[in-house]
């Protein structure tokens, strides 16, 4: 039978608090991703997305970021 696995979500604090063991107490990506049970690749992509706007890291499902989401509103 095929392996068939879901999409998880996770939410804005599980994420940062996985990118919190990274860059502050110094643990590798790889072993926070096995510590709490993601994906590979999945916490270096959340210490990416973090590093490249810490103030909006996680915007969500479908949201946009609050400089992108004020852009559209004034093109609207």
């Amino acid at each position: 039978m095929a392996d068939i696995r879901r999409k998880r979500a996770y939410d804005q604090e599980f994420k940062l608090e996985a990118v919190r063991l990274v860059i502050e107490e110094g643990h590798s990506a790889r072993s926070v991703e096995r510590k709490l049970g993601t994906g590979q690749g999945v916490v270096y992509k959340w210490v990416q997305q973090y590093n490249a706007d810490p103030a909006h890291p996680f915007p969500g499902k479908g949201q946009l970021k609050a400089p992108e989401r004020e852009l559209r509103d004034l093109k609207r």
